[in-house]
């Protein structure tokens, strides 16, 4: 992480206190809450949050505010100008709502077709149509859809002048669009919107993670493209696994600079972080029981598939021994005619008897 900048003027008491917990998910995304709480002598505490939580849910028609807002009763219509929309091949002047979703998908169009239409030949040569994909339904796929990160800085309870809010929330989103261009690119960010028009200002990104693979073919992929940017393991002393992986490695690196970005900004949290709370499992028991879960849906799907493919191939047995006895009794029929005809199709003269 870049250095720690000196804290600037800043709008808080000089005493003051942090907490803040990180969830790894069972999918390798991170819920990251800071909770600052500021007193001084002669001020009240604030409880202060700044809150980023990423994870492949969400929806671009919803950032991008592309839907019938009369339905949202948490959206007040009279702000939602005041929102602001960002695209990768758009930039920030001219957005609209509903180029959002084009250009997500053109995105994964231009950089992933190469690599999903090779994906489906490979289908075709073994004559598993059904597999074959468009890349409209492909990209909807939970391990090819994009990740979502929602940046929030303060709260209805708490709010946070929303020009310093705005500030915080996009300058961390250019440092990480710097850093990815940096380290080959491991993710392209693909929309951004702040949102003014709901009852606290946060800010919704949406990114890909990408490498390419030995052929020189992008590929979407998390683990991969962490390890070809060249982002270690928490313990590289240990083997890569639930507990020890690169994300948290990331994870870890993006919380320490949105905690610089807020102190640039006179928003000051404290960074060492404190137990888990009480009353909840510990964050190794919440890891662990997530992981387990995580791996027992994978078996789960692989025998689902395994179970799948075995039931195609008996299916496709049985209509071929369906096949080759139908050719059989047929081949019988036409032996018995055979032996009855002549070449040219008459019916052999009768024999007459010897004793004739």
């Amino acid at each position: 992480p870049p250095p720690r900048p000196q804290a600037a003027q800043s709008c808080v008491a000089a005493r003051c206190y942090t907490q803040y917990w990180v969830l790894y998910v069972a999918d390798g995304s991170s819920i990251i809450f800071i909770q600052a709480c500021h007193g001084g002598d002669n001020m009240a505490s604030t409880g202060l949050r700044v809150t980023g939580h990423n994870g492949r849910f969400g929806s671009a028609k919803h950032n991008g505010r592309d839907f019938d807002l009369s339905k949202a009763d948490h959206i007040d219509t009279k702000r939602t100008p005041q929102n602001f929309y960002w695209t990768w091949n758009g930039g920030s002047k001219g957005v609209t709502p509903e180029k959002f979703t084009a250009c997500e998908q053109a995105y994964y169009e231009q950089v992933f077709q190469e690599g999903l239409d090779e994906q489906n030949e490979v289908h075709k040569s073994k004559r598993q149509y059904k597999r074959v994909r468009e890349m409209k339904d492909w990209m909807k796929a939970y391990q090819h859809r994009p990740e979502e990160r929602i940046l929030q800085v303060g709260s209805m309870a708490n709010p946070v002048p929303p020009q310093v809010s705005q500030a915080i929330v996009l300058e961390y989103l250019q440092w990480e669009m710097d850093w990815s261009n940096q380290h080959g690119r491991p993710f392209q960010v693909l929309d951004f919107s702040a949102h003014k028009d709901e009852t606290s200002l946060h800010g919704h990104e949406r990114r890909v993670w990408q490498y390419a693979d030995e052929k020189g073919i992008w590929r979407v992929g998390q683990n991969k493209a962490l390890e070809a940017a060249g982002v270690p393991l928490p313990d590289p002393t240990q083997p890569e696994g639930p507990k020890n992986n690169r994300k948290m490695t990331f994870d870890a690196m993006c919380r320490e600079r949105l905690i610089d970005i807020c102190y640039a900004h006179g928003v000051q949290v404290e960074r060492e972080a404190l137990p888990w709370p009480s009353g909840h499992v510990s964050k190794s028991e919440y890891i662990a029981n997530q992981e387990l879960a995580k791996e027992q849906a994978q078996k789960a799907a692989e025998l689902d598939q395994k179970a799948a493919e075995l039931q195609e191939r008996a299916d496709m047995l049985d209509r071929r021994k369906s096949a080759l006895d139908a050719r059989e009794s047929r081949l019988g029929r036409l032996e018995k005619v055979q032996r009855m005809t002549t070449p040219a199709g008459r019916r052999l003269p009768d024999m007459p008897d010897l004793e004739r």
